[in-house]
């Protein structure tokens, strides 16, 4: 419903059908402020939900205008200097047109206060990173608990275990079920998942002892078919080809036994360092027992 038909029914409420006695020409300032009146009270019902007080008029509205009342009041919309209302109805006009505009606006914001929110949305707190997230990035990743959490820091979760080489458990505190490979598949890159998988299958067939591949950016797991007795021997990663002592858990110290590597500074303990001390070795150096270095001993007496 219009502008124009809600003025219509607010002028029409109060009239006679018929023309009453009583009427009388109104001045222009009256109807000057009869028109305010009326334009107030449309700014009102129009600030309402359209689609709302329009369901509320068409289902709860018995106001109808003739046609005659209809015609009348688009003369005197036209014509104000020879308007004629009943000057007894005026005020009880006005009023009823306020009492309607006033209930249309009263239905209409109940139905916007009754009616459901589509935009809810619920929220996870994620214990790794501290933060709440939306429900819709959040992930369970064991069978054996209902704990969940972002997608990027439970993936983030598994990669570091698989880089350490550790077991992959819940991340919760004090849970001790293990995490699914399948539930996290998902948001896990293709390469960490084929390792983790890779490295189950090896534990559940092998089922003895393992080692990792001592490199950073391999953490291959490895059989231990040595019993942990490398016997001075280095042991080639599968996966990365590089050389380690499966004793020690380094890169393979050549030319110096793991008694030797033990008693070397963790400063002194570089590839370098190492070379140092295999030349050492083959040239017969000694070290000075007061600076540590390496000295070619050419005299001296039995305590250097």
């Amino acid at each position: 419903m219009d502008v124009d038909e809600l003025l219509l029914i607010a002028i029409s409420h109060g009239n006679n059908e018929d023309g009453s006695d009583g009427v009388v020409g109104i001045s222009d300032e009256v109807y000057a402020a009869e028109l305010q009146l009326q334009e107030l009270i449309m700014s009102s019902a129009m600030a309402a939900t359209a689609a709302a007080a329009a369901d509320q008029l068409d289902s709860g509205s018995a106001v109808h205008a003739s046609s005659e009342d209809a015609a009348a009041a688009a003369h005197a919309k036209t014509s104000p200097s020879s308007a004629l209302v009943p000057a007894a109805e005026c005020s009880s006009s006005s009023a009823a047109a306020m009492t309607l505009v006033a209930s249309v606006v009263k239905c209409s914001c109940s139905s916007s206060a009754m009616a459901p929110s589509a935009t809810t949305t619920s929220f996870l707190f994620c214990k790794i990173c501290m933060d709440d997230v939306p429900a819709s990035d959040a992930h369970r990743g064991s069978h054996g608990c209902a704990h969940a959490f972002c997608a990027a820091c439970l993936a983030g979760h598994i990669a570091a275990k698989l880089h350490s080489g550790g077991g992959v458990y819940c991340p919760e505190d004090g849970c001790a079920s293990a995490v699914d490979p399948e539930l996290c598949q998902p948001i896990l890159p293709e390469d960490n998942f084929e390792r983790w998988c890779a490295a189950l299958c090896r534990a559940m067939v092998l089922g003895g002892r393992h080692v990792y591949c001592p490199f950073t950016d391999c953490a291959e797991i490895i059989a231990d078919e040595r019993g942990g007795d490398s016997d001075g021997q280095p042991t080639e990663c599968p996966a990365c080809r590089r050389r380690f002592c499966e004793r020690c858990g380094v890169a393979w110290h050549g030319g110096v036994s793991c008694g030797e590597y033990g008693e070397l500074a963790v400063g002194d303990r570089g590839e370098g360092d190492l070379a140092v001390v295999e030349m050492a070795k083959g040239s017969r150096w000694r070290r000075c027992p007061r600076c540590k270095f390496f000295v070619d001993r050419y005299e001296g007496g039995k305590l250097f």
